[in-house]
């Protein structure tokens, strides 16, 4: 879910954001049943959404996170 947000992102969405920073951010979810929950965080915190578009990961976004996952099983043995 790519977003441009006024107002500062959750710390509970923080960790999901793979986005360039400042007001635009890219959360990666698993599923669809993960986008209300994000929404609810949003309203929350008292986050205006400027834009928001859905967009299935690309093939470089799946390596990398299969990339960042495999350094962080390496790290934990």
């Amino acid at each position: 879910m790519r977003l441009k947000l006024s107002g500062a992102l959750p710390r509970a969405l923080a960790e999901k954001d793979h986005g360039p920073g400042g007001r635009e951010h890219v959360l990666w979810l698993h599923d669809y049943t993960e986008i209300e929950p994000a929404l609810a965080s949003l309203r929350e915190a008292g986050c205006s959404i400027e834009e928001l578009e859905l967009e299935q990961p690309d093939l470089e976004d799946v390596f990398l996170e299969i990339m960042k996952r495999s350094e962080a099983l390496a790290e934990a043995t």
